[in-house]
């Protein structure tokens, strides 16, 4: 009888599972019971019933032979600007909406002459250039030098007869020594007839910024925020009053 039991207690006790760690283990228990005679009362579900996909065999439309070919439109492209504005570092913050601003830090009269051929290249739609370059030039201390580097600048502009060009004269430093102050304000003198007689046309700058320290940064010689806006509206007044 002992054996007889043992063999019982055998087979009715349950293996023990393997650990699981409590992460793996569902979050929810699903609904089932385990008694057969309880499926009748709908605590069991009943066999699943799959539905058969039928397939539909759509053809595509007939195309007309005698149609015309589809036509696609061309993605759209942003209009070009219309006006480009070249200069050193003064007019890093000038913005216009239908204008491009290039900008190139420490640039003198010859850099800005050799990169102007390319840049309207580039920008066929651009029928108005704006050019803002000396200040760095009047740090040698050369005027004559820089006088002569102004009219081969201005002769090469004779080139472009579909542009009209404005060159937007100096700004005064402030605070930076009188000789600085001084040769500036010689150059914009003489660049007012000059430009004049090879045709195109001068923005005056220099009475604007004059002993006007608001327009300013710190350096005493970049405009600020509120100097770069004065800037740019001289420059749309300076178009507008040419006729354009």
């Amino acid at each position: 009888m002992e054996n007889r039991f043992t063999v019982l207690e055998e087979l009715e006790s349950p293996t023990s599972p393997a650990a699981v760690p409590c992460d793996s283990l569902p979050r929810e228990i699903p609904h089932c019971s385990t008694s057969r005679g309880q499926r009748g009362r709908g605590l069991l579900p009943g066999p699943r019933q799959t539905r058969r996909a039928t397939a539909t065999n759509t053809m595509p439309p007939e195309r007309n032979p005698h149609a015309p070919p589809r036509r696609t439109s061309p993605p759209h492209r942003p209009p070009g600007p219309t006006m480009l504005i070249i200069g050193d570092s003064i007019v890093r913050d000038v913005r216009l909406k239908s204008a491009k601003t290039f900008c190139f830090p420490g640039a003198t009269v010859t850099d800005i002459a050799e990169k102007i051929p390319n840049l309207i290249e580039r920008h066929p739609t651009a029928t108005k250039v704006v050019i803002h370059v000396g200040t760095n030039d009047t740090k040698r201390q050369q005027s004559e030098l820089l006088k002569r580097d102004f009219v081969s600048f201005f002769n090469s502009l004779e080139s472009f007869h579909d542009r009209r060009f404005f060159i937007s004269g100096p700004i005064p430093t402030l605070g930076r020594g009188v000789g600085w102050f001084s040769r500036l304000l010689s150059l914009h003198t003489w660049l007012q007839p000059q430009v004049s007689a090879h045709g195109l046309f001068y923005v005056d700058n220099f009475n604007l910024f004059w002993d006007r320290p608001q327009y300013f940064k710190q350096d005493g010689l970049h405009p600020n925020f509120l100097g770069s806006r004065m800037l740019t509206e001289n420059i749309v007044h300076s178009i507008s009053v040419s006729g354009d």
